[in-house]
């Protein structure tokens, strides 16, 4: 009888164990996509790129923004061009990521990073960016 409930106890453990990767897994997995898409809303300002910046913000930034070129205006006329940037904190929390770290603009000035993702069906788009100097 121990041995039953022994070795259903160990059965019940282990599927927990296994429901917990997996909902670990998908944590990884929007934790990648987002930082994916804010890299490549990060990599489109820094290349001037400001159509495909635009393009890989959510709607609702696509809406307060206007256009590319009024987000164009906001980072030069900001003078916050970004050249490189890393994550110091990254989070995922249901469909919203926050990424947090670094950046550093043009003419090596340094500076903080703040980015809100939002997922739309299975894509991450920019949905909020915060660059300010030190």
């Amino acid at each position: 009888m121990k041995r039953l409930v022994l070795g259903r106890l160990l059965g019940l453990a282990a599927g927990i164990a296994l429901l917990a990767m997996g909902l670990g897994c998908g944590a990884v997995n929007d934790i990648q996509q987002a930082t994916a898409a804010g890299d490549s809303f990060m990599t489109a300002l820094r290349d001037s790129d400001y159509a495909g910046a635009y393009a890989h913000s959510a709607p609702a930034l696509q809406t307060e923004l206007g256009s590319a070129d009024k987000l164009k205006t906001v980072v030069e006329g900001g003078n916050v061009h970004p050249t490189k940037w890393s994550y110091s904190n990254r989070t995922v929390s249901g469909d919203q990521a926050v990424l947090d770290g670094d950046v550093t603009f043009t003419g090596d000035r340094q500076g903080t990073l703040h980015l809100v993702a939002q997922k739309s069906g299975s894509d991450w788009k920019v949905a909020g960016m915060n660059m300010k100097t030190k």
